[in-house]
């Protein structure tokens, strides 16, 4: 969110369209609470330089609510950031453990069982598919 380039009604307005879909989503967001967070916010922004704005986003975030005082103060707006930074920018890992497995598991492999297939993904796989491999046998259950 550019709290720099649009009026602050402007950007409200545009923050209140991801409340709507973040209660849609079940995550409760009190609009008035996040009124208050949403200028302490764009105080903040307007004491930074170039140099804070170009840094990777995240970093920002992480600057603003170490600067608040306690969580009160941004809680409505951690709402939104925990959700939205959730969200994997890609599934590239869970993609490559799904080739590794159709690899393995071919016509005529086909009566190899989930644990047979889970061993040779683990013996493949070293601790890079580790976590990826445990969500998948999670999932079976």
């Amino acid at each position: 969110m550019d709290v720099s380039k649009h009026s602050e009604r402007q950007c409200f307005d545009d923050l209140l369209s991801c409340v709507h879909y973040l209660n849609e989503k079940g995550v409760n967001v009190n609009d008035v609470q996040l009124f208050d967070h949403y200028c302490n916010l764009k105080s903040f922004a307007g004491q930074k330089d170039q140099q804070f704005f170009d840094s990777v986003l995240h970093e920002q975030w992480c600057s603003y609510f170490q600067s608040c005082a306690n969580e009160s103060c941004f809680s409505e707006l951690l709402k939104i950031c925990e959700f939205f930074f959730s969200i994997p920018g890609h599934n590239a890992n869970v993609e490559r453990v799904f080739s590794l497995i159709n690899a393995q598991w071919t016509k005529d492999r086909n009566r190899l069982s989930v644990d047979s297939v889970r061993g040779i993904l683990l013996t493949k796989s070293e601790e890079t598919f580790l976590h990826v491999v445990s969500c998948i046998c999670c999932c079976e259950q």
